[in-house]
C-alpha cells in the first residue's frame, strides 16, 4: 500500500466533508494504491451511517469512543494510523480539498526526495462569504501558504520548509516514532487541539521527530488544496483566540522540550521598543501582538515550576 489517507472528524460540517471526499474520489491515483481512514472524533451523532464510502473498497470509518469532552486530535490521529498499512501517511483535514493529482505528487515527492520525511504543499482559502476575507497579513491564521518553488532543510528553526498540517505528509517510520515519543512524553500531547481548547504545533513536533530520525523537511507546489473557511472563522472573537493560542502554544512547544518556561519581557527596553512599534502597527498587528502576549504569560502561569513527564526511555527525558 503507497498511501493511507487519515480524515479525523469531529462534529463535521457534512456539506464541507462531502466535498473533501468528492475531492478524494476525483483522485488520478488508482484506489488500489491508496486506502482512506475516517476516524469519527467522538461526534455527538455518529458519522458513518452519515457518510457514503462505497466507492473506495479499502475505505473504513473508525470511531473514537470517548466522552465528546475529552475528544482530541492527537487520539484521532493515533487511531487512525493505528488502523493504516501505507508507507505514507496524509493527514487531510475535514475541510481540505485536495487538487486531482495530490496523492500521485506525495508518491512522486516520496520516491524522488527519499531524505525527507515530512511536507506539505500550497494552501489557498475559500471563504464561505467572501466579503469577510481577511487581509493578508491575518491568513496565515487560516493556514494559508503560497509558495512557487521547492524548499526544503533538516534545519529545526527554518519555518519557511516546516510543512502545516493541512494535507501533511509524513512517512510511516516518522509517524510510528512519533507515537512512541507520545507514548514516552505524554505531555506533548497537549500540543494537539482537545475539547474546546484552541491548540497549535502537534503537526511541528510530528515533523521535528523526522528531524531526530535524520530526514528533512519540505514544501512543494506542486502539491495544492482549498482550505474551506466557514464565516465563524473570519469573526474577530475567533481571530483573537487563535492568536492567543498561538502565543501559548509556542510557549508549551518550549517546555515540553527543555522543561523551562520563560515569562514575557518586563524590561524598559521591550516597553519602549513597544511603544514605537505600536504606534506603526495595524488595528490587527497590535491586536496580535496583545493576545499573543497574554497566551505566554498564561503558559508561564501554568507552567512554571513544573517539569513535563518524561518515561525513562525517553530519549529527551534528562534534557530538562
Amino acid at each position: 500500500m503507497k498511501i493511507s489517507v487519515v480524515i479525523c472528524s469531529h462534529n463535521s460540517r457534512l456539506d464541507y466533508l462531502q466535498r473533501v471526499l468528492d475531492a478524494l474520489q476525483a483522485q488520478t491515483m488508482p484506489l488500489a494504491d491508496w486506502e482512506l481512514i475516517v476516524v469519527d472524533n467522538a461526534s455527538r451523532e455518529p458519522l458513518g451511517p452519515r457518510i457514503e464510502l462505497s466507492w473506495h473498497k479499502q475505505a473504513i470509518v473508525a470511531r473514537n469512543l470517548v466522552p465528546e469532552a475529552e475528544a482530541s486530535l492527537v487520539d484521532a490521529r493515533s487511531i487512525g494510523v493505528r488502523q493504516s498499512a501505507g508507507e505514507m501517511v496524509v493527514f487531510v483535514d475535514d475541510d481540505n480539498v485536495l487538487a486531482s493529482n495530490y496523492l500521485e505528487e506525495v508518491h512522486r515527492i516520496s520516491t524522488d526526495w527519499p531524505h525527507l520525511g515530512t511536507w506539505g504543499g500550497n494552501i489557498s482559502l475559500c471563504y464561505e462569504k467572501p466579503e469577510l476575507k481577511l487581509p493578508p497579513s491575518l491568513e496565515g491564521l487560516l493556514c494559508c501558504r503560497d509558495i512557487d518553488a521547492p524548499i526544503w532543510s533538516n534545519v529545526r528553526d527554518h519555518h519557511e520548509s516546516t510543512p502545516w498540517g493541512a494535507g501533511l505528509c509524513v512517512r510511516r517510520e516518522v509517524v510510528v516514532a512519533h507515537l512512541q515519543r507520545l507514548s514516552e512524553e505524554p505531555d506533548r500531547r497537549q500540543l494537539d487541539p482537545f475539547g474546546r481548547e484552541m491548540r497549535f504545533g502537534g503537526d511541528t513536533d510530528m515533523v521535528y521527530t523526522g528531524l531526530g530520525l535524520g530526514l528533512g523537511k519540505g514544501v512543494f507546489p506542486s502539491l495544492n488544496l482549498t482550505h474551506l473557511i466557514p464565516a465563524r472563522r473570519c469573526e474577530p472573537a475567533f481571530l483573537a483566540r487563535a492568536m492567543e493560542a498561538h502565543g501559548f502554544s509556542a510557549a508549551l512547544h518550549g517546555w515540553v522540550d527543555t522543561g523551562r518556561v520563560k515569562p514575557p519581557r518586563t524590561d524598559l527596553p521591550f516597553y519602549f521598543g513597544e511603544a514605537w512599534r505600536w504606534f506603526r502597527r495595524d488595528r490587527w498587528q497590535r491586536v496580535n501582538a496583545r493576545m499573543n502576549r497574554r497566551g505566554a504569560w498564561r503558559a508561564y502561569k501554568t507552567l512554571n515550576g513544573k517539569s513535563p513527564r518524561r518515561s525513562p526511555n525517553s530519549t529527551n527525558a534528562n534534557s530538562s
